[in-house]
């Protein structure tokens, strides 16, 4: 079993201010660089099976945890090995093929979990659509950002 699940930041936290300065000029023309590392700081928490890979209240760049996902799809539907790595911190997720399921673990400490294959993608995928849905319903103008189009891509297969 797999949960995902993202939430924007409180109106008055800091993490908010990443949302609301995307709104300031033309979010199309926002580079992909700064969608990864200064903008959309979301909530964000992974559980797999009873292990927390992502714990909750912890604050990604949402551009740059979804494009890692839809690279993580992308592998693992191909029958490679994957893994997931952060900006802000050192921490590698690794997802390892093993037959039909996934076997995922982390750097940070020592316990992995296991999932099937389909489940883990039907997951990711659902995540991609949620998470460009925050993206462009929360920024308008920001379905034409290329970076962003790249994540929806993902999604319309």
């Amino acid at each position: 079993m797999i949960s995902l699940s993202l939430s924007l930041p409180e109106p008055d936290s800091f993490w908010r201010t990443t949302w609301d300065k995307a709104r300031e000029g033309d979010p199309a023309s926002i580079r992909e660089s700064d969608l990864l590392y200064d903008y959309f700081g979301t909530e964000v928490e992974m559980i797999i099976g009873d292990v927390e890979f992502i714990p909750k209240r912890s604050f990604v760049p949402l551009a740059d945890l979804a494009l890692s996902f839809r690279w993580v799809i992308e592998r693992i539907s191909k029958g490679a090995d994957a893994s997931i790595s952060f900006t802000e911190n050192a921490e590698i997720i690794s997802l390892e093929q093993a037959g039909e399921n996934i076997t995922v673990s982390t750097t940070v400490h020592p316990k992995c979990a296991s999932i099937p294959r389909r489940e883990l993608l039907e997951a990711l995928t659902e995540f991609l659509k949620s998470a460009h849905a925050l993206l462009v319903t929360e920024v308008p103008g920001l379905d034409r950002n290329p970076t962003v189009r790249t994540i929806a891509t993902a999604i319309e297969r």
